[in-house]
């Protein structure tokens, strides 16, 4: 059982070590949002809303996070009682948007509720996987040499088996094509960050790369399309992954519905919880 009597909000500035540049910026600095939540039995549940600092990514960023969290999120839970954190979960299901806020509380909910059953949210959530991939990611350069020396910086280091690639119009098939050459044994994968749209010369661009190989490509279109994405998809063999198109069950249901895609990434904050 959870019941929240307690919520502590702190913002933490970390600035990064180089810049992170994607399609829509440059980012230097992260503000995150780390909530401390405290339930009747005095347990004390942490969640995270790693927000950018501007509404680039999502509608979201700090200072909506804290304000949703104090004046709506905050006063419906407190001293409610919830079996689950499914359950808590679902009475935030009223506020239209905002899924960071929603997300940061939902972590927390798991947070307490694993240690009041001694589970971790591993446990609770079914997995059973102990080892799993993971990639580190490329910013998006317009001179491949940049491109080639931080995907080699993050082969040699961490050995991983798989590059994501950021990528804009006038910034991709040659980073594209530097990596598949220096690293073929390598899985790729590409993230556009919505930066394209689907006309004559984009998909141009599209066809070339299909015969590359990709793993997927990330969210080339519009960041609230399907439609269009489906389309793309369709001209294609490499799979599309969708992203900033998917908040919601529904939207992914809209998704899979008119094959939009073959892949989803789902991040935690963007999606509620």
């Amino acid at each position: 059982m959870i019941c929240p009597v307690s919520i502590k909000i702190r913002k933490v500035s970390s600035p990064l070590i180089k810049p992170f540049i994607i399609s829509t910026g440059r980012i230097d600095t992260r503000d995150v949002i780390i909530i401390e939540m405290r339930d009747k039995d005095g347990v004390v549940g942490y969640g995270e809303s790693p927000t950018l600092n501007s509404p680039m990514y999502k509608a979201d960023y700090p200072s909506t996070v804290i304000a949703v969290i104090n004046d709506i999120i905050g006063p419906t839970l407190f001293n409610k009682t919830f079996a689950t954190p499914a359950d808590l979960d679902k009475t935030l299901d009223f506020i239209r948007g905002h899924n960071f806020a929603k997300a940061a509380i939902s972590m927390a909910a798991y947070d307490i509720y694993g240690k009041k059953m001694g589970k971790t949210v591993h446990e609770l959530l079914g997995g059973t996987d102990k080892d799993v991939e993971y990639s580190l990611t490329v910013s998006v350069y317009n001179d491949p040499k940049q491109t080639l020396d931080e995907a080699r910086e993050y082969i040699d280091k961490y050995d991983i088996g798989l590059i994501k690639l950021k990528v804009k119009p006038g910034s991709d098939i040659k980073n594209i094509e530097i990596l598949k050459e220096n690293f073929p044994e390598r899985k790729i994968m590409i993230d556009a960050n919505a930066s394209y749209t689907l006309d004559e010369s984009s998909l141009k661009f599209f066809k070339a790369i299909d015969a590359m190989g990709l793993l997927c490509i990330e969210q080339p279109l519009t960041h609230d399309d399907i439609v269009f994405h489906a389309r793309l998809q369709s001209e294609m063999k490499t799979p599309l992954s969708l992203d900033e198109s998917i908040d919601t069950v529904s939207h992914l249901n809209q998704a899979c519905e008119i094959k939009a895609a073959r892949a989803v990434n789902l991040k935690i904050p963007r999606v509620g919880g």
